[in-house]
């Protein structure tokens, strides 16, 4: 992959494409163990949704989804999220550890050695709780390998001082996050969303990739609690009736009674007064069994809290997300404006100039989004906006409706939207149907549940949740056991949980 003689002294442009298949390389090894992270984890809730299915219970994904789990495809497709979050993080970070040892340091060798430490720190951590493989594996291959090639082909021709200029490139992404993360609140990424993604077809076509893939890797990242369905195995109770009100209890919670004791997510135990909540054998909680009836949902929550083994490592893909993923956006960015940069600037001047274009790049798109995005400040406007001809003044109108929750029954003018409107306005009209309680406006939610696109659909579960009108049920089941798209079930069932109908013991 890498010359086996690379120069002594590396020019800025060679040192460019040395950097980009450097991180390439990082990336690529981060993929092939999140795919099989994915994999293994898609293969753990195919067997615990078959369980369940078998049992009898209504499962999400539903059976349309199940054979998905099986396709190394959906695996591959579903590990990208992991590696351009977490992956770009760790590759970024090795990167980075090579660049201050042999760039702004003297003693080389202590600094190692303080890495070393924190390297194995972070190894210990992750497994502190129990063996945690395929999270290690991250660990363990991706930052060793990237700081040893980083050291031996980028910057093997350092001669051990600090350069401007790479103060230069550090704190131009920096910037730009401070600026982007002023944001952050409220409806940023919606907004994102709508105007960069769902108004054409490309965007559309990513945004759907994401919604389409994202809940597999979000499977491993989901503590106990978290997740949508839990199963659980009664051991032998003395008290049939504390073994039916238990039963009844986890019900609420989700958690779905299994016959095998392997195949439970929590195992619950009686010995006396005394209720044992154990985890692949091991007893996590011991807890009177009249104090876990009175607040069963807080005792589940520590139980899921206190046999979470991959905490450390859901924290550190979390941050990830945050700063990994711009990070290779602005990446992306800065390595076309590097290649069209050097055609036309000497070549020890182009990096200093893409960065800068890069920069200002960021500040214009955030100046335009920042100042494009169109707001209703009263009452007296919602009218005229859904009746304008921007289709963003009509999504601004919708917004206001949802977040003051109004009956959008005051406004006859949201029917007009019915049939012809583009996605993001299908999708806030059927957010703001959600504070409706009129027959009509029931109506017209049921038929957004026909829309072909999951996003509006999924809106359209939430809101009939929001309603609380069990008349929203009936249909809500037809179309989670039909529906093809895991994001949009996984909204139905919030939405059939908010109305208040719960799973059966065996439907």
């Amino acid at each position: 992959m890498f010359p086996t003689d690379p120069p002594q002294k590396i020019s800025h442009r060679s040192r460019f494409f040395f950097a980009a298949l450097i991180i390439l390389s990082g990336l690529a090894a981060a993929q092939v163990i999140a795919s099989l992270h994915v994999y293994l984890s898609n293969l753990a809730l195919y067997e615990r949704m078959q369980t369940l299915r078998d049992t009898g219970y209504l499962i999400v994904p539903n059976s349309h989804i199940l054979p998905l789990l099986l396709e190394v495809r959906s695996a591959v497709l579903g590990g990208i999220f992991l590696t351009l979050s977490l992956g770009t993080f760790l590759t970024l970070l090795s990167l980075m550890a090579a660049w201050i040892r042999h760039r702004c340091i003297r003693r080389k060798n202590a600094f190692l050695l303080i890495l070393l430490v924190v390297w194995t720190a972070s190894l210990l951590t992750l497994n502190l709780r129990g063996p945690s493989l395929m999270a290690t594996l991250y660990f363990l291959v991706i930052p060793p390998f990237v700081f040893i090639i980083a050291s031996k082909w980028l910057f093997r021709d350092s001669i051990g001082r600090f350069s401007r200029r790479l103060l230069l490139h550090v704190l131009a992404p920096f910037f730009l996050a401070l600026l982007w993360s002023t944001q952050l609140g409220g409806s940023f990424f919606l907004d994102i969303r709508d105007s960069l993604l769902l108004s054409h077809s490309a965007g559309s076509k990513v945004n759907d990739f994401y919604y389409r893939y994202t809940l597999y890797p979000a499977e491993i990242l989901k503590p106990l609690h978290e997740k949508l369905l839990r199963s659980v195995y009664l051991g032998q109770m003395k008290d049939e009736m504390l073994s039916q009100t238990l039963q009844n209890e986890l019900l609420n919670h989700d958690y779905l009674l299994v016959k095998n004791e392997t195949a439970a997510d929590l195992v619950l135990m009686q010995n006396d007064q005394e209720l044992l909540l154990e985890k692949k054998g091991r007893c996590v909680i011991r807890i009177n069994v009249r104090e876990f009836l009175a607040s069963s949902g807080a005792w589940l929550a520590l139980f899921s809290r206190e046999a979470d083994r991959e905490r450390f490592f859901r924290k550190i893909t979390l941050i990830s997300l945050l700063i990994g993923f711009p990070l290779f956006l602005y990446l992306v960015v800065y390595g076309i404006l590097f290649i069209f940069v050097s055609l036309v600037f000497p070549a020890e001047k182009s990096p200093v100039a893409a960065t800068l274009l890069a920069f200002a790049a960021g500040i214009v798109l955030f100046l335009l989004f920042f100042f494009g995005r169109t707001t209703i400040h009263g009452v007296q406007q919602v009218d005229p906006a859904l009746q304008s001809g921007d289709w963003r003044m009509r999504v601004a109108a919708l917004k206001f409706i949802h977040y003051k929750g109004l009956d959008a029954a005051r406004y006859p003018a949201y029917r007009n939207l019915m049939q012809k409107a583009s996605v993001p306005e299908k999708y806030w009209l059927a957010n703001a149907l959600g504070a409706g309680r009129e027959t009509h406006t029931f109506k017209d939610l049921l038929s957004l549940l026909d829309d072909p696109h999951p996003n509006v659909v999924s809106a359209a579960f939430r809101a009939f949740g929001k309603r609380k009108d069990p008349a929203g049920i009936r249909p809500i089941l037809t179309k989670l056991t039909t529906s093809k798209d895991w994001y949009s079930q996984w909204n139905a069932y919030k939405a059939l949980r908010a109305l208040g109908w719960k799973q059966s013991i065996s439907r």
